[in-house]
């Protein structure tokens, strides 16, 4: 409708979105984690297979689930993480799959809680995404997340509202 120059959310460039809009590089990106109880032997994807595992339904974690297509590995969807946290508590599920500053917070409320990130299985990219043909102001926008990383302003940022510093990605 044109009301709106940019927005900035959990967004990440998709080519089915690059049909509507135009994004910027990435200024963050979700490191998703799989999640499983302390006492259990979860490394990497392998450690999945033959195993029923935990996601908040339509989220990019499921969806990158489901493009790794892990043999055996059931995927069961709830309504939200904190839905996914309490079936993996409870036993109802082996792992889940979440964002890890999902599960930071998760712990900050409560520490006792008898699970923990494993591994990172999967980065999603976040981007401003702005109306296609913007160019002069995605170009604007790119030069000051570059300037904000270089700096560290961004990681700083990050690191005061989720608790995590920026993850590697490429300054451009």
């Amino acid at each position: 409708s044109g009301k709106i120059d940019f927005l900035v959310a959990t967004l990440a460039p998709t080519p089915q979105r690059e049909l509507t809009v135009d994004f910027t590089q990435p200024y963050n990106a979700f490191q998703m984690a799989v999640v499983g109880k302390k006492t259990a032997t979860l490394k990497s994807l392998d450690d999945i297979k033959n195993k029923t595992i935990g996601v908040n339904r339509g989220s990019s974690q499921e969806a990158a689930l489901q493009r790794l297509n892990i043999p055996g590995a059931k995927i069961t969807r709830f309504e939200d993480d904190s839905t996914v946290l309490q079936a993996l508590i409870s036993g109802q599920i082996e792992s889940a799959a979440m964002p890890e500053t999902v599960m930071i917070d998760y712990l900050k409320t409560r520490p006792d809680a008898d699970v923990e990130s494993k591994f990172i299985f999967f980065q999603q990219p976040n981007s401003i995404a702005v109306r296609k043909g913007s160019d002069e102001l995605r170009l604007w926008l790119n030069d000051t997340i570059y300037f904000m990383k270089v700096s560290g302003e961004l990681d700083e940022i990050a690191r005061k509202w989720t608790g995590v510093g920026l993850p590697n990605m490429p300054v451009f």
